[in-house]
């Protein structure tokens, strides 16, 4: 169900390793909920925290988000490894948040909902969950997507 100058991003094996346009992307996640989810209003986002999880436990990335200090460290590095172009950043804000900013990310509907999901994913885990809250949106004309990250204890 994708476009043909799409589908031919996809016509090989999925490998880790290998790079996709973020438009290829954006339009594979849109044929996803086409087809698997038509009806609902949370599938990107439920997409993006599953491949957050995934990153975490089995993408290496454990190390680099096991707390929070380290992960706002790290930050940079983080999105470099998933991402060929924008930045992100990772601001301390109190004890256990963190303001996430990303700029000159060229972003669509599709991966701005998953992103936010994606960080809670990636930075939280079974023993200290992460809540993220969308405060501003490229495509609602900010200067960059930023979300509120908190570090929450389970109880």
């Amino acid at each position: 169900s994708l476009p043909e100058a799409t589908r031919s991003s996809f016509a090989a094996p999925l490998r880790d390793a290998v790079w996709k346009p973020l438009e290829d992307l954006a339009a594979y996640a849109g044929a996803a909920r086409r087809l698997l989810a038509p009806d609902d209003p949370h599938f990107y986002e439920r997409l993006g925290y599953q491949a957050g999880r995934v990153e975490r436990e089995q993408g290496g990335f454990h190390p680099m988000v096991a707390d929070a200090a380290t992960a706002i460290r790290l930050a940079g590095t983080i999105w470099r490894s998933l991402y060929d172009t924008g930045r992100m950043e990772l601001i301390a804000d109190g004890a256990g948040r963190a303001r996430a900013r990303i700029h000159d990310f060229p972003t669509f509907p599709a991966l701005c909902q998953a992103n936010g999901a994606a960080l809670s994913g990636l930075l939280g885990s079974a023993e200290r969950p992460v809540r993220t809250t969308q405060l501003a949106c490229v495509l609602d004309g900010a200067d960059y997507c930023e979300w509120e990250v908190a570090w929450t204890d389970k109880g």
